[in-house]
């Protein structure tokens, strides 16, 4: 398999991306180490194609699925500046001087609120973001409203679909958070990249409702951080194809299930389960994973305990039924690329590094390479990260900056590409018959990194 990878775009010092960087500029396509991005230009060339209808099959069923209106409801952001100047200071001085004392008074005596707080860009960065992220399901939730940064559409745009018949997706995972640390950010600029690629839909890899999970499928944390958050332009008719996280599982697993039921865009037929999406000539295969009671980590989860024993399995068991569920589905399958969809990471060079997904690289690994697939989603550290090993047939991609972002130390010895953790951001990626694009944005729209994979 042959990958074509580089980097655009990346801002910040070394908490960056660190796959190299080179933002490109002007109206032409801009190269760099002899790879090539593209500017608005080539993203307005691309969308002008018409779309060709995109049939999903699921669970037996073909169902034919056509690109959406885009509704007129850009959400913006709600910042402004000013500056204040003059040329009889004094007056103006001893003003300024009465109104700090008046308003640090009435800070220090009001009550604290997320609503009320300005929007601060800084907020992506810091661990601190999401303190007021409510952990009793009883209690009333602070909602944050306010983006952290302006977004226009104008702007020169990066995310770009391939020519031809092209199955376009964007990917999200860890971003459950009332709308906090710069969630909504990350929406907006996925409404804009959707406009550019127009994806059949959100492949979403999980730690949906933070902390601590939901408990009911018409909980309001699924309006507060859900759909009240990607209800952007561009997003808003989208389906969500969901697997659960590690938080997930730490409320009723089977809340989210339930909305399979009740909510049109939320697609969770089961625990783990496949599609088959397919455009015109190019078709991929996906398998969606529930990895969190497969690891040893979570022995001691009271969820994961009580669903394992409801379903007589442990985790090595129920690790065997889903990798005999990838083999099945695959040997079967006459699809132009296979791809899989889970919440844990393979291979990773952040935080959970030390964990025990090695498990995942003994037994689930071996079956993806019997099949050749082409890309593993994962979520679970929360950066953007890309591991391509040299022995392996994949290429092992991290989207899990939906929401709160953790610059970790880089453990660069498994196949390691390009790491950022610093800002939020999301992956997009479209694959027609002879090329699978992956692209990774930050929350400004900004394109950090590219790679193409080839079909062998």
């Amino acid at each position: 398999m042959l990958f074509d990878s580089g980097a655009s775009g990346a801002e910040g010092g070394a908490g960056g991306a660190t796959g190299g960087a080179a933002r490109a500029s002007g109206g032409a396509a801009a190269t760099h180490n002899g790879h090539r991005y593209y500017d608005e230009e080539d993203a307005l060339e691309s969308t002008s194609m018409a779309a060709a209808p995109v049939n999903v099959e699921m669970r037996g069923s073909l169902e034919q699925h056509h690109p959406h209106p885009h509704h007129h409801n850009r959400v913006r952001a709600r910042h402004s500046c000013c500056m204040l100047a003059g040329r009889y200071c004094g007056p103006f001085l001893l003003f300024l001087t009465l109104g700090a004392v008046l308003g640090g008074i009435i800070v220090q005596h009001s009550p604290a609120s997320v609503e009320d707080s300005p929007a601060v860009t800084q907020w992506a960065f810091e661990t601190t973001c999401d303190q007021k992220l409510v952990k009793d399901y009883d209690k009333p939730r602070y909602v944050q409203t306010s983006l952290c940064l302006e977004h226009s559409s104008s702007t020169q745009r990066f995310a770009r679909r391939l020519d031809g018949d092209t199955i376009n997706f964007l990917v999200i995972g860890d971003w459950g958070r009332d709308g906090m640390c710069c969630q909504r950010d990350v929406a907006v600029e996925m409404g804009i990249a959707a406009a550019a690629t127009r994806p059949l839909g959100i492949l979403n890899t999980g730690d949906n409702f933070y902390p601590l999970g939901i408990p009911s499928a018409t909980h309001e944390q699924v309006q507060t951080s859900w759909e009240n958050v990607y209800n952007v332009d561009g997003l808003e008719n989208l389906i969500w194809y969901s697997v659960l996280g590690n938080h997930d599982h730490y409320g009723t697993a089977e809340a989210e299930l339930d909305m399979h039921n009740t909510l049109e865009k939320w697609h969770m037929p089961d625990r783990y389960y496949a599609e088959l999406f397919q455009a015109g000539r190019v078709s991929i295969e996906a398998v969606f994973l529930d990895t969190t009671p497969t690891l040893s980590a979570y022995n001691n989860e009271a969820n994961v305990k009580r669903f394992w024993q409801e379903n007589g399995t442990s985790a090595d068991a129920y690790l065997a039924s889903q990798i005999a569920f990838v083999d099945e589905t695959f040997t079967k399958s006459t699809a132009t690329w296979k791809i899989v969809v889970a919440h844990h990471p393979v291979y990773t060079s952040s935080e959970h590094y030390f964990e025990d997904h090695a498990t995942l690289r003994e037994k689930l690994r071996p079956v993806l390479d019997k099949h050749k697939v082409a890309v593993y989603f994962n979520g679970h550290d929360h950066g953007l990260e890309e591991h391509a090993p040299e022995s392996a047939s994949s290429v092992f991609v991290l989207s899990g900056a939906g929401s709160q972002v953790r610059p970790d130390t880089v453990v660069r010895d498994t196949g390691f590409k390009f790491h950022a953790a610093t800002e939020g951001g999301f992956v997009s990626f479209s694959a027609n018959t002879s090329a699978l694009l992956i692209q990774y944005i930050d929350f400004r729209g900004v394109l950090l990194h590219e790679t193409q994979v080839m079909p062998t």
